[in-house]
């Protein structure tokens, strides 16, 4: 089935599909292709159509939020490291955390 489809990808589209829509209708049809990272309207309405299903692919932003909330995390981690093995802790250090969460919970609540 895979080798099919492989074939089906390359093949020359020369066929046409025309399709009355509301704005409503579009509207969220282009918001499900947005939130699947497609950014191609043909390749997505195709792969719904063969498929019935489109996966969700990560996008850029989400790589980037990713690598952007591991650094507060081990920021974070090494403090309470540090925390526990001392059973200290300074004010500066308290003050940074603080920080760390608040710049953690804008950068979710942007993304998510």
């Amino acid at each position: 089935m895979k080798k099919e489809n492989n074939n089906l990808i390359k093949a020359e589209k020369n066929k046409r599909i025309n399709l009355r829509l509301s704005e409503l209708e579009m509207k969220i049809i282009e918001e499900n292709m947005k939130a699947t990272g497609y950014k191609n309207l043909s390749s997505y309405a195709r792969k719904m159509m063969m498929d019935g299903k489109v996966e969700v692919t990560a996008s850029k932003v989400d790589d980037k939020l990713i690598y952007e909330v591991n650094k507060i995390g081990n920021n974070i981690n090494q403090i309470a490291k540090q925390i526990n093995e001392t059973k200290k802790c300074r004010a500066e250090e308290t003050i940074f955390l603080k920080q760390q969460m608040k710049d953690l919970w804008k950068l979710l609540s942007k993304n998510l």
